[in-house]
């Protein structure tokens, strides 16, 4: 009885693993990849037993198991691919070294490429974000994960106390969880830049982005202002002690010095929230909140609506929510071309999982 049991847990667990790669493989379908493996140009010349193809999939198969060995990880890969009816044959398990090689030759481009082709696309309509006194609120989050400390990591990547990490920015649609776009901080070398658009179209509603507060450019708030774009941001530490004014709602207008001093300061205005406890009262009571914003006008903005605003929409960790659980990340690669196509894969997984959600659901 007890050999039954183990047959029928193994084969619910190699459906579940299946249904998995089909899951990934419908997002992200064989025309696609072979699109994106063309335009790298990382095709090859020449026929080999683990195609660009099948290592774009596998790339993807490391975050459905990411404690399992590389090898494990591509035969459930393989198998699920074969189950879905997107590749024929014998599945053959290469050694660690060939696999690491194969690897090495997709690099990161077709996964980054990949991730542009669904990124800022949304599974359901309507789930581009809410308007809110006529701006469209999204999200800046720093994405930061371990990196294996290797001799060619730590000459790319900055070290910390727990050793080298790597930090993305990314663009996320509050409501859905959607990836709308995504860069390194600092940039890679593909010269990526910052996930913080200028306006697509100045006809279309006007953006209010809600930084993640470990975001330090203060370039950002002189583009918000040029580029007619609005920022909000939790910031540290105590209010400015000579602002330039007191509003009527007791938010203050203070000036961020300019980048190196070549442009003019930008005018910001401080809101300060410490809720308070009421007497009896069981609820948790809020932290204390400062926000720093672009948002000037206390009659077009009121305070209590743009706090009670960013409290609703900040939650931070999305793809580590979505995709790991909420855990700490730790990229296993041992070069900085397999750190960024492992962190490439990561986004387009967080993209394919979003898609299965329900509509509306946080």
């Amino acid at each position: 009885m007890a050999g039954v049991t183990r047959e029928a847990r193994a084969a619910r667990d190699r459906l579940a693993d299946r249904v998995a790669v089909g899951a990934l493989a419908a997002t992200f379908p064989p025309e696609l990849v072979g699109e994106v493996v063309r335009e790298t140009g990382r095709r090859e010349l020449r026929e080999r037993d683990l195609p660009a193809r099948s290592m774009v999939y596998f790339s993807l198969g490391t975050w459905l198991w990411p404690s399992l060995d590389h090898r494990e990880v591509l035969r459930r890969t393989l198998d699920g691919l074969t189950w879905a009816g997107l590749r024929s044959g014998e599945t053959r398990i290469p050694g660690s070294g060939s696999l690491a090689k194969a690897r090495a030759r997709l690099g990161p481009e077709p996964l980054e490429a990949m991730f542009d082709r669904v990124a800022g696309t949304s599974s359901s309509p309507g789930a581009d974000g809410d308007s809110w006194r006529g701006l469209r609120p999204t999200v800046v989050e720093g994405l930061d994960m371990r990196v294996t400390s290797t001799p060619s990591n730590r000459s790319v990547f900055p070290s910390h106390d727990q050793g080298p990490r790597v930090r993305l920015l990314t663009h996320v649609t509050p409501g859905d969880r959607n990836l709308i776009d995504a860069a390194f901080d600092p940039p890679g070398p593909t010269g990526r830049r910052d996930p913080v658009p200028r306006p697509r179209n100045r006809s279309s509603r006007r953006e209010l982005f809600l930084l993640d507060p470990t975001v330090r450019d203060h370039s950002l708030w002189r583009r918000a202002e040029i580029d007619g774009f609005h920022l909000l941001q939790r910031s540290p530490g105590a209010a400015p002690s000579s602002p330039l004014e007191r509003l009527g709602d007791g938010t203050l207008i203070c000036e961020i010095p300019s980048h190196g001093g070549r442009d003019a300061a930008t005018r910001v205005r401080i809101i300060e929230d410490t809720p308070s406890s009421t007497p009896g009262g069981s609820e948790a009571v809020p932290e204390p909140l400062r926000l720093t914003t672009t948002l000037l006008s206390p009659e077009r903005w009121p305070r209590e609506e743009v706090v009670e605003l960013y409290r609703r929409l900040w939650k931070g960790g999305t793809v580590k929510r979505t995709v790991c659980d909420g855990a700490d990340v730790t990229l296993r690669s041992q070069t900085p071309e397999g750190v960024r196509q492992e962190a490439w894969a990561l986004l387009c997984v967080h993209q394919a999982l979003v898609r299965l959600r329900p509509p509306r659901m946080a």
